[in-house]
């Protein structure tokens, strides 16, 4: 693997992810690493394919209620 030093990190930053790092039970190197992996690997979601997706699992439910009946449902359980 390579090694790369990161200089001039500004001090609330190398803060922020030692309170990351302790958070997770990491090391601050590892929250470095999963911060920039999360960045680099993350991909620009299009809204018309998430919108496809969407609908596609909302038609894979078997039972889809209408907003009357979530009304209905929620007022039984309230008795």
């Amino acid at each position: 693997m390579a090694t790369v030093t990161i200089k001039n990190i500004p001090d609330d930053i190398c803060k922020l992810l030692k309170i990351r790092a302790k958070a997770h039970k990491r090391s601050v190197n590892s929250e470095i690493i999963l911060c920039l992996e999360q960045i680099v690997r993350s991909r620009k979601i299009d809204p018309h394919e998430y919108i496809e997706q969407v609908r596609q699992l909302r038609n894979s439910l078997r039972f889809i209620a209408d907003a009357e009946t979530i009304d209905e449902v929620k007022r039984a359980g309230r008795a």
